[in-house]
């Protein structure tokens, strides 16, 4: 059992993993960049001190982008947490079943190749 409980650190806990994950997304990087255009904006509308500047409206923008970055690290909560959950669940279970054999391998290729992304 310890060796699974280090498993779980591993694959889920691990934040160099989970990070590397996250961050090789292709929406995380668009919002990343968004985020930085909007701040650098709102900087060059504040060193301006335009009243015309719509700076509600880009502090506005800015929450969203960030709200979106959020969902998105919920997204890999929720993927990640489930796939282990399932894992979990079928490991204390040790039914011979031919369905929960494949379920188990579906989950564990799943998370063996999230852990090999590059």
């Amino acid at each position: 059992m310890d060796e699974y409980l280090k498993q779980i650190f591993d694959l889920y806990l691990n934040d160099e993993i989970y990070s590397n994950q996250i961050t090789h997304d292709k929406q995380y990087m668009a919002l990343l960049e968004e985020i930085h255009n909007l701040q650098e904006k709102i900087i060059k509308s504040l060193k301006c001190n335009s009243k015309d500047s719509n700076m509600d409206l880009l502090v506005q923008n800015l929450f969203n982008t960030h709200m979106e970055l959020s969902n998105l690290y919920r997204y890999y909560d929720f993927v990640e947490g489930f796939a282990l959950g399932t894992l979990n669940g079928i490991n204390c279970t040790k039914h011979d079943d031919k369905t929960v054999y494949k379920i188990n391998k579906m989950t564990k290729d799943l998370i063996l190749k999230n852990k090999n992304i590059d």
